[in-house]
């Protein structure tokens, strides 16, 4: 039972060769086999254990030609653990001193192998070993040198823990399948691990065939392939799966080897692990990565921050494997330090949920009040991408109106109304309520799905609630340009929003953000790539402190040529009974922000009358007052109480 055990430990560890080298040594394994190699007693390498030709001889030699090459393969395999100093010098790196003393000299059976084997003569290069298979002369297989083939095939079969990947990846979801392969694609060598370790298997034997990625089986092999300064990528779940990464992966690395999360981690907690790590020696990055699968696979948008010790290293392959914007400038730069990249990657979630409210309100409009068709509605998305609400979700939602069912419907009709959300939208919402900043569509658009997600209460309220007649047909031509203008100012309002809470972390937090470079980060790659970020871009580059974009040129232009329509639009819903509660806020916070004086004196003081909270005079400002306001005709005492 234990030898079966370890021939099919052996046999399952072949895995790991590549294919194309694997069939070399299958036809070179199966020259030798018929040359008589068969009899493993015929030599003993000097790192050799000396009973362990010995204990082979007998079950090897007649009856082990007629075995299948599996097996064969799978007994050389085995023999490579019972080479306990060279496999020990190995994992030790010291290989060009091992190999210089289990390999046969010049003119000898070596140089017919690697003659035959050119994949393992490139790995052999590749790893270090201070030979070209060319200055040796070739022989004859029959040299029957097996211990000179099998320190050959134990060279390969440790390559790919032998310092020769640039980054290592973990986590073979889709994201990071796609993400490793965009690396390959530009020339970088990818170490893949995966918790469920056939993923691992599954991966190299499909996706990635035929490509330069390496699989690992435990964390251990990760980081042995990994050349230094290492470093190790996760795309796993946020929270407590990174911290157990984290963890495992701590003691096998060495002091300015690079962790980088691109998951969709809380910036708390990355700035958490970036202060922790960096006391360990270990430099830390939290990257956002935005652009989904597809971006993933040909180019996301990437918004690294953490150690900035660790830009230098990551820097070559993240900007080479990031989206590229029409000028030819990649999506990716250094946020800033601590959790930067993460919170700039929140900012544009909640973005993106600001932006996915409207165009459903658009829609939701040209439906109800309209009367339009899904192929009219359709057209008139395509139409918009032209202009200057071109953008990626303008895009997508043209194609998503005019896709059919199996049976020639419109699929978007079959699918039911409850939007789900993953929380970054919700922890921007959270972010700028603790900021201060009033990001009020934002949190809109979180409210609203999760309105979105209460379906059966809906259902029954309206059978009960009452609503209003809605007004009669409207030209279509007239009401959709309408609604585009609407459109474009609320997204105005989204982007000023998101950008003010990043101006308000550049405050708070000492990130240093550049804005301008953010902008550009996001003009290809990222879900919420469109036109005017390049406009949004030019507004901080002329003023790197602009702590609100309405206030820019270009941005109050849009505004005041399409206020008008705007006010109409949110008007016409709320006499009609559709609710548009981005479209709504939007402009309310518009008129806020552009309003002198709000009624916000009364609020002060409702709190001073019933909670003693004080109040600042206009005519003194800065200074704090209480009026005893019972003393003057109130008929309720003041208090301690805290609103």
């Amino acid at each position: 039972m234990a030898a079966r055990h370890r021939k099919r430990v052996a046999a399952e560890r072949t895995i790991y060769l590549q294919v194309e080298v694997e069939q070399e040594a299958r036809e070179l394994l199966t020259i030798n086999m018929h040359c008589g190699l068969g009899n493993l007693a015929v030599s003993q390498p000097s790192c050799c254990h000396g009973g362990m030709a010995a204990r082979h001889r007998k079950g090897a030699t007649g009856s082990s030609r007629d075995l299948s090459f599996l097996n064969n393969f799978s007994l050389i395999l085995y023999a490579f653990d019972e080479f306990n100093n060279l496999r020990s010098s190995l994992c030790n790196s010291s290989i060009s001193q091992s190999l210089s003393s289990a390999m046969p000299p010049k003119g000898s059976m070596r140089a017919g192998i690697l003659a035959g084997c050119p994949s393992l003569a490139r790995g052999i290069r590749e790893a270090g070993v201070g030979f070209e298979p060319q200055t040796y002369r070739s022989v004859t297989p029959r040299s029957n040198h097996l211990s000179h083939l099998v320190s050959l095939l134990l060279l390969l079969f440790y390559s790919p823990r032998m310092e020769v990947a640039d980054i290592g990846l973990i986590g073979l979801a889709v994201m990071g399948q796609n993400l490793v392969l965009n690396m390959n694609d530009h020339g970088f060598t990818v170490v893949v691990f995966n918790r469920t370790v056939s993923k691992v298997d599954q991966f190299l034997a499909n996706e990635a065939k035929g490509t330069k990625v390496i699989g690992a089986k435990s964390l251990e092999d990760f980081v042995r392939a990994l050349k230094k300064p290492r470093i190790a990528m996760l795309l796993v779940k946020a929270g407590a799966a990174v911290d157990d990464f984290i963890a495992k992966l701590l003691p096998l690395l060495d002091e300015n080897d690079i962790i980088v999360d691109g998951g969709n981690s809380e910036f708390t907690d990355t700035e958490r692990r970036c202060t922790e790590l960096a006391k360990k020696g270990i430099l830390y990055v939290g990257s956002g990565v935005s652009g989904g699968e597809e971006g993933a696979r040909h180019g996301p948008s990437l918004m690294p921050g953490g150690n900035p010790k660790a830009w230098p290293s990551i820097k070559p392959i993240f900007q080479s494997i990031a989206a590229k914007a029409k000028t030819g400038e990649p999506c990716c730069d250094w946020t800033g330090s601590g959790g930067a990249g993460h919170f700039v990657k929140m900012v544009h979630n909640g973005i993106e949920y600001g932006d996915m409210q409207l165009i459903a309100e658009a829609y939701h409009l040209m439906r109800e009040l309209g009367g339009l068709s899904n192929q009219e509605m359709s057209q008139i998305f395509k139409k918009w991408n032209e202009g200057p609400l071109e953008s990626y979700l303008i895009e997508i939602t043209g194609h998503i109106l005019s896709f059919e069912d199996k049976d020639g419907s419109m699929l978007i009709d079959h699918i039911l109304d409850t939007a789900g959300q993953k929380g970054t939208g919700k922890w921007t919402a959270i972010c700028g309520l603790e900021r201060g900043s009033p990001i009020t569509l934002i949190a809109e658009a979180v409210f609203s799905r999760i309105l979105s997600s209460m379906h059966d209460a809906r259902v029954e309220a309206s059978e009960i609630l009452p609503t209003v007649s809605k007004s009669g047909p409207v030209d279509k031509k007239e009401f959709v340009e309408k609604v585009r203008q609407a459109l474009f100012a609320s997204k105005v309002i989204s982007y000023t929003q998101g950008f003010m809470l990043l101006h308000r972390a550049h405050v708070d937090f000492g990130w240093k953000l550049d804005l301008g470079a953010i902008a550009l980060m996001w003009r290809g790659g990222c879900i919420i790539r469109s036109k005017f970020l390049g406009n949004i871009k030019e507004a901080f580059v002329k003023n790197p402190e602009l702590g609100n974009l309405l206030l820019d040129p270009f941005f109050t232009n849009i505004i005041k040529d399409c206020q008008t329509t705007w006010r109409e639009v949110v008007a016409t819903a709320a006499l009609n009974g559709v609710p548009v509660p981005a479209f709504s806020s939007a402009l309310a916070f518009y008129d806020g922000m552009r309003c002198p004086r709000l009624p916000a004196n009364l609020l002060q003081a409702q709190r001073d009358y019933f909670g003693a909270h004080q109040f600042e005079r206009i005519e003194n400002p800065g200074t704090f007052v209480h009026a005893d306001w019972t003393g003057h005709g109130g008929s309720v005492a003041s208090s301690t109480y805290q609103a």
